[in-house]
């Protein structure tokens, strides 16, 4: 084994040779970083592999926040797994086919060790080919696994927010179920969520307010850092709490909204290359998943490109099953 020292230029030369580019001028680079990086520990806490990222990448002024949106937009999107405790570990290898010659690679594994199915651009990867059946084999060679598009979006398993709602009051009747897992969280100095006009930010509808007989999404600081998520309520002196995962907090955000007249709007803005869609807020993985199949994800302001046909669906998508308003975007006077 032999030692190079480097120096900052020879540095950002083998960054830009290894990655495709300068790291400071797309999501992509940092993307492939930070799968290497835990494809390398295996697991880890995501505060540590924002951390690590960050070193590599520091010569180049990348933020641990903007390394921080790119780790949550790779969990959306099944390139990482997300698990309790703000713990992160390798994706499995997923062959997602958009339709014919045109496939989405998911999954931890590096590119470089994708290179020979040819050139991959994206978040998620895109990919496209000339035989379907090449890129099956070597998913299916390499113990990963073939999907069409909405079994991997995970449509089918999950709810629209009308009927989602309904899934949460069962729950919340059956709460003895969850007991274990709610004391084993923190539930002090609790913020609940509630449902603003659309200039309040996510951020400005969480209150620190009494919980009462009504339910409502909670969360709770806990030791280390994150929040936990739960749907709750007050039955005399008694309060239940049924735990959630973070994804079916953003779910559940997006059906109280709506269900209180206040839903989410999503602009739309008509352009050369299509339509594009305002992404104002953190999507539910699965319609994030779909969107980011059928168009291209953009960054800075986040929104999504679309082509006539794929904006139809996804206008569908969001008004039906997140109960999301999609309109033309407001012209300044």
């Amino acid at each position: 084994m032999r030692f190079e020292v480097l120096t900052p230029d020879s540095y950002a030369r083998r960054v830009a040779d290894r990655y495709g580019g300068h790291p400071d001028r797309g999501t992509e680079v940092i993307a492939e970083v930070t799968r290497a990086e835990l494809f390398a520990l295996g697991q880890t806490l995501r505060w540590v592999l924002v951390q690590r990222v960050e070193k590599l990448l520091s010569l180049f002024g990348v933020t641990a926040e903007r390394i921080g949106e790119i780790v949550r937009t790779l969990e959306a999107i099944g390139d990482l797994s997300a698990g309790p405790g703000g713990e992160v570990a390798c994706a499995p290898l997923r062959g997602v086919r958009v339709s014919a010659g045109r496939w989405l690679l998911v999954g931890t594994l590096p590119s470089s060790e994708m290179s020979t199915l040819g050139h991959m651009a994206g978040l998620p990867r895109r990919l496209s080919v000339s035989e379907d059946q090449a890129v099956q084999a070597w998913v299916e060679e390499r113990s990963g696994r073939v999907s069409d598009v909405a079994r991997w979006a995970g449509l089918d398993r999950s709810a629209p927010h009308d009927r989602w709602l309904g899934e949460l009051a069962a729950r919340l009747d059956a709460a003895s179920r969850f007991e274990d897992r709610a004391s084993a969280l923190s539930w002090d100095d609790l913020g609940i969520y509630k449902p603003k006009g659309e200039d309040a930010s996510r951020a400005a509808r969480w209150e620190r307010v009494p919980l009462g007989d009504e339910p409502a999404l909670v969360r709770a600081r806990q030791t280390g850092g994150w929040s936990a998520y739960a749907w709750a309520r007050t039955s005399g002196d008694k309060r239940a709490f049924v735990p959630l995962t973070g994804d079916e907090a953003r779910r559940t955000m997006f059906a109280v909204d709506a269900a209180a007249g206040l839903p989410v709007r999503f602009d739309v803005t008509r352009t050369d290359g299509g339509q594009e869609i305002a992404l104002p807020v953190l999507l539910p993985a699965a319609e994030y998943r779909l969107l980011a199949a059928v168009g291209e994800m953009l960054d800075e302001p986040r929104r999504v490109l679309l082509d006539e046909g794929a904006f139809e669906q996804a206008a569908v998508l969001l008004r039906e099953r997140l109960g999301a308003a999609v309109e033309e975007a407001r012209r300044e006077p």
